[in-house]
């Protein structure tokens, strides 16, 4: 695997520090998007992403789920979505 099966990059897959990088993959298929709604508005008016949790934050910064809207029938977005909520609803 040159080098790189314990390289924890490997199993968690991508992670981006760009908003706009995150959006671009998520737009490319390679996963989900945490994001500010404000950050991908065109992209989801556009039917390039979709909002999948429109749900108001306790803070000062919200992020939302946004996906390709052919992903969300899949049963591990599913799971994630139900995840996501059960945390989002954790004050903790």
């Amino acid at each position: 695997m040159h080098g790189v099966e314990h390289d924890k990059q490997v199993t968690r897959g991508s992670a981006f520090d760009d908003d706009y990088l995150l959006i671009r993959a998520a737009i490319a298929g390679q996963g989900l998007a945490l994001v500010p709604k404000e950050y991908a508005i065109q992209e989801i008016e556009d039917g390039r992403l979709m909002q999948v949790i429109d749900k108001p934050w306790p803070a000062r910064f919200a992020y939302y789920l946004v996906m390709l809207p052919e992903v969300i029938e899949r049963p591990e977005i599913i799971e994630f979505i139900k995840w996501i909520k059960a945390e989002a609803g954790n004050n903790s």
